[in-house]
């Protein structure tokens, strides 16, 4: 009788044994997932920030520094703010732009000055792109109206930015004198 209270006994201890494996399994498995959604919800990586500059822009960019990169798209139809910050070691950035006509010298004149000081009382990363362009003289401007048609002329002009009740733009300064350049991008 002993034996068969032994044997069942052991058969018992067998199966919670298996049992806990499994926990286990389901455990480290359940860790996994949650890491790869935090590493997903942290923010952009370098490697992001620069081909979202270089394809919202269409250009190569020569060798730079991530300095910031934010991103809060992943709302509601993808809407959010893109703040990126990108300083070079030369000027190659600027004879990578010069003489395109999407972009165009500083100071901001007109529609464009009056888009940069909407952003002042916007949103979060739009409000630290104005503070950090505000005092930008030296260099040259960037803006895209993603709302019109992306064929036409009109894309990169921005009278009529501000009459709408959403905005999907992106703009871009580059300061030539620290030779940074400060990429935003708002969709709303």
């Amino acid at each position: 009788m002993f034996f068969w209270i032994g044997a069942g006994l052991f058969f018992a201890a067998k199966g919670f044994v298996k049992l806990c494996r499994a926990a286990v399994r389901a455990m480290l498995f359940g860790l996994l997932i949650l890491m790869l959604l935090w590493d997903s919800c942290t923010g952009a990586s370098q490697s992001d920030a620069r081909r979202t500059v270089q394809s919202a822009l269409q250009i190569t960019l020569p060798a730079c520094e991530v300095q910031t990169a934010l991103d809060s798209h992943g709302g509601f139809l993808g809407d959010g703010e893109t703040l990126i910050e990108l300083t070079f070691s030369d000027d190659s950035f600027v004879n990578e732009i010069q003489g395109r006509a999407t972009w165009d010298a500083l100071p901001l004149d007109g529609e464009y000055a009056a888009v940069h000081a909407f952003l002042e009382h916007s949103w979060e990363y739009g409000i630290r792109f104005y503070e950090e362009t505000r005092s930008v003289q030296n260099g040259y401007r960037y803006f895209k109206d993603r709302a019109t048609d992306a064929a036409s002329e009109d894309a990169y002009a921005a009278e009529l930015t501000l009459e709408r009740y959403c905005y999907n733009f992106t703009f871009a300064i580059y300061d030539a004198d620290t030779r940074t350049l400060y990429f935003y991008m708002l969709d709303t």
